[in-house]
This record gives structure tokens, sequence and C-alpha cells, in this order.
């Protein structure tokens, strides 16, 4: 069986485990089941999330810092996407390696530039 992506409303519900993670799972039903163990996790979390002694400034701090070092993991992934060592690429293969690190690259830039915004709002704050 092969594995099938989360359809865009889903995202939310699939907070717990990356696509990157859950493709390496092709197995449909073992794939299922996992999936259903993150969406565990997050309603878990959704629990905690509510707790009245968070900072709300910290707390907004906190889940953009989470989303950037997701936004690096998938730039990472995209850079790397295809790199076997000493493995030549057939042509197809080669063109969808460069348009992931294409896109991994411009990830790159775009998660600097949050970087930087992000630490100047943490100095202003402070």
């Amino acid at each position: 069986m092969s594995y099938l992506p989360a359809k865009p409303k889903e995202w939310l519900q699939r907070a717990a485990f990356r696509e990157t993670f859950l493709e390496g799972l092709p197995n449909l039903e073992e794939n299922r089941l996992v999936r259903r163990f993150g969406e565990l996790l997050f309603s878990m979390s959704l629990m905690h999330e509510s707790d009245s002694d968070r900072n709300e400034d910290h707390f907004l701090f906190a889940r953009l810092r989470a989303a950037l070092a997701d936004l690096v993991y998938l730039q990472r992934y995209l850079e790397e996407e295809g790199i076997v060592d000493g493995q030549i690429l057939e042509p197809k293969e080669e063109k969808v390696y460069r348009l992931a690190r294409r896109w991994g690259k411009k990830l790159a830039g775009l998660n600097a530039q949050l970087e930087k915004q992000l630490a100047q709002l943490e100095a202003a704050n402070r």
C-alpha cells in the first residue's frame, strides 16, 4: 500500500508528525495508526495550551520560534533531498533534485529574514 499525504484542511490535526516522516511509512494501516497516535498527542498538547499561567507574549514568541524551527527543518530537508554519496541521478531525478534544492535555498532566505525580525521583536519586548 502507498503513502497518502494530508489534505490541506487536515494540516492542524496532523501537527504531531511531519509528512516527511509519515511518508516513510508506506504501509497504509501503519501510517493510519501513527497518524491517529499523532492526533492523540496533538489533543493532549491542546489541554496544556489553555493553561492560564502562560505569559501571552512569551507564548506567541515560543510558537513563532517553533514554526521557524520547522521551517529550518523543511529548508534542510529540501536542500539535501536526493543526495546520496557517489550516486549518479537519472535526468528526471536530477530535475526533482534541483527543484528541491532551489526551494530549500528560497526557504533559507525567508528563514533568515524571519529570524532577524523575530530577534528584533524579542529585543524590543525585553
